[in-house]
């Protein structure tokens, strides 16, 4: 058997090296892309669904999620969405958005994470995480949605626009600290 030498070991030192950084650099690319599949096997996290009139606790760290249809007009040429956009806000006993307390939006590409998936039927099933940095503690209802379409190639009319909004389903989430099982 050889006796490896300095040389020798120096290269294959480089060559694992080299290694590692391609297999980091490949689930880094994994996770930057959306690969919603793999960064959920590499991360798991609590979803919490939106349920109209209801009220869920969301902890720091977990995810809300809403199935939803935009109507978008010119529907059948929309492959997937490009951008959606949920703004909450504390509201007073009659429905007006309280000042003092912050509103926020998710999904604006500053808030955290968004995965979205085309669904059946024109629907959408979207996730959004809940960041402590930009989501602030309290009860907040769904005030606003936006959505920007991603069309087929083909397609050459105007882009379409939303016609469905789910503001009017009273969606509403209270966000709490993270919870005490660590999500």
């Amino acid at each position: 058997m050889k006796q490896a030498t300095g040389r020798h070991i120096a290269k294959r030192t480089w060559m694992a090296g080299l290694g590692l950084l391609l297999c980091v650099s490949a689930a880094a690319q994994t996770a930057s892309t959306g690969n919603a599949g793999a960064v959920a096997a590499a991360h798991p996290h609590v979803v919490v669904p939106l349920s109209s009139g209801s009220c869920p606790v969301v902890h720091y760290g977990e995810w809300i999620s809403i199935d939803w249809n935009p109507g978008f007009d010119h529907a059948a040429m929309v492959t997937t969405l490009r951008r959606f956009m949920l703004t909450f806000a504390a509201l007073d006993t009659d429905g007006v958005a309280i000042r003092s307390r912050k509103a926020f939006i998710l999904g604006n590409g500053s808030t955290g994470a968004i995965r979205f998936t085309p669904s059946v039927n024109g629907f959408f099933h979207a996730e959004f995480a809940i960041n402590r940095n930009y989501v602030p503690l309290g009860e907040y209802h769904l005030i606003a949605a936006a959505a920007a379409p991603q069309m087929d190639p083909e397609f050459t009319g105007e882009r379409p626009t939303m016609t469905v909004s789910p503001v009017r389903e009273h969606f509403c989430i209270t966000v709490a600290a993270a919870s005490a099982s660590g999500s």
